[in-house]
């Protein structure tokens, strides 16, 4: 059907080729793109995870943001509108007699887990160099920190923008803004394509210097963390002009590339068979094993990466008197309920990431539970500046609230939604599946005391206050 169509058209009848050659281009341009939409439509099958697992190159293609797209939050811009001119104008004096001079680094490796990191238990020794650091007393952690949603975008934007992602919106007040228009220099060195979809779009134009895997030379790949390095390592030294470095890291992600000193747990692998049902049991967990493996290969390397641009930017004298922060956009799943991707679900292993934090004088104050929207109005308080009203987290380094709840979502059209109430004996998780109107599938889990999420307590707690966490799940994706 497919060589019948492309054969009638205009340009294809006018192209001065002979017969044979045509024929055998056609039928080439015919099979890619068979292959290609008949990929796209099991990017979108594999949302059961019982029926597909996850090959990166489809989860490249299913990563996509076409929901976002459509988002015009209209409200969070004109509401930033009014917040801007208020900010900066109640600003000015405070930065005239005491203007910022701390170095800022946010490190995000994208879909880094922490319980796959042995700095935060896990049995295999994955994050050394980290571990020093922590035994060092160089960074302090939270215990349970969370992902605003379970990819890369929303990821992302969430931590720079202490915003959930139904209030994404282009043009809105963020930490890279604030940061530029008080002084400081921006540079964005990140591994893999920041520029596809609407990623870039929201970034803005406060960035000095923008450089992802797109720039990466030397026949570097795009997903090669290597290309990071590099980067930094043509910075010159400090001068004390304050710059703000966010570093985007691969190595634990599917599609990151792995250096063979790195491979250190075998077997391993980073691809994936595009059949679950296509492997027996024998085979399954072959299976299982080499992923695990590739994943925490990938973590390894990560943590080696990350120690480098520390020791690049220390010799350049960007350490000193810093503020830094490691972070995941999200998590991954690595065969938990059958799951072996991210972006579909909201367990622990699509969202559960780490939050480790350096800055002398400003001590987190909050050690048990974090979200990705608390990163910029915590940054912005140990800088003793105010924090936005139109921001929605919170500041880890001040006085923890005794009950907060949070919201989180993926971001298909078929989307998985939760709030999470944090309390002293609790931390709640609510889910359901949310399609169209219809809220539908809920589960609860309570992280505390069942960390890998195996009781679901929907009929086991306090029926009015699962009817509490409903509404408040209700409600707020309700107003979307």
């Amino acid at each position: 059907m497919i060589y019948f169509f492309i054969s009638k058209l205009k340009f294809t009848k006018q192209i001065a080729l002979s017969k044979i050659v045509k024929f055998k281009a056609l039928i080439y341009i015919s099979v890619f793109i068979a292959i290609f939409i008949f990929s796209i439509f099991v990017s979108y099958e594999r949302t059961n995870p019982k029926k597909w697992i996850n090959e990166p190159f489809l989860s490249a293609l299913a990563e996509n943001n076409s929901e976002f797209i459509k988002v015009k939050n209209r409200r969070e811009i004109l509401l930033d509108k009014k917040e801007r001119q208020y900010y900066f104008s109640s600003l000015e004096n405070k930065i005239k007699t005491n203007k910022p001079q701390r170095n800022i680094i946010l490190i995000i490796v994208d879909g880094l887990r922490a319980d796959r990191m042995s700095l935060y238990g896990y049995e295999k020794y994955t994050t050394p160099n980290l571990n020093e650091l922590i035994s060092n007393n160089f960074f302090q952690y939270i215990k349970i920190f969370t992902s605003t949603c379970s990819d890369s975008v929303c990821g992302i934007y969430s931590i720079l923008s202490s915003r959930r992602y139904d209030e994404f919106g282009f043009g809105l007040l963020d930490l890279t803004e604030v940061l530029k228009t008080i002084g400081y220099e921006v540079f964005f060195i990140l591994s893999s394509n920041h520029s596809y979809m609407s990623l870039k779009q929201l970034y803005g134009e406060s960035i000095d210097v923008f450089h992802d895997g797109i720039s990466f030379k030397d026949s570097v790949s795009i997903n090669d963390d290597y290309g990071v390095i590099q980067k930094l390592e043509t910075i010159d030294s400090y001068t004390e002009q304050p710059r703000f470095f966010y570093l985007h890291f691969m190595s634990a992600h599917l599609l990151g590339k792995i250096k063979e000193e790195f491979a250190i747990y075998k077997p391993y692998s980073k691809q994936t068979p595009a059949l679950l049902s296509s492997l027996n049991n024998v085979d399954y967990n072959h299976y299982l094993e080499k992923i695990s493996n590739g994943y925490n290969n990938g973590v390894l390397q990560a943590d080696y990466y990350i120690k480098k641009s520390l020791d690049i930017l220390k010799d350049k004298g960007y350490l000193a008197n810093s503020l830094v922060v490691i972070t995941g956009d999200h998590g991954e799943g690595l065969g938990e309920r059958g799951n072996f991707s991210h972006t579909f679900n909201l367990y622990q292993e699509d969202i559960n990431v780490p939050f480790l934090w350096h800055s002398e004088g400003c001590n987190l104050k909050t050690l048990d539970y974090g979200t990705h929207i608390d990163i910029a109005p915590t940054i912005l308080d140990c800088l003793n500046l105010p924090i936005p009203m139109t921001w929605k987290g919170n500041s880890l380094i001040s006085k923890p609230q005794n009950k907060r709840l949070t919201y989180h979502q993926t971001v298909r059209i078929d989307k998985v939604v939760m709030v999470i109430e944090e309390s002293k004996n609790h931390l709640y998780k609510l889910m359901a599946n949310y399609s169209g109107s219809d809220f539908s599938k809920f589960r609860l889990f309570d992280i505390y005391n069942d960390p890998k999420e195996q009781i679901n307590l929907i009929n086991k707690i306090d029926p009015k206050h699962l009817e509490y966490l409903k509404y408040k799940l209700v409600s707020y994706f309700s107003e979307e």
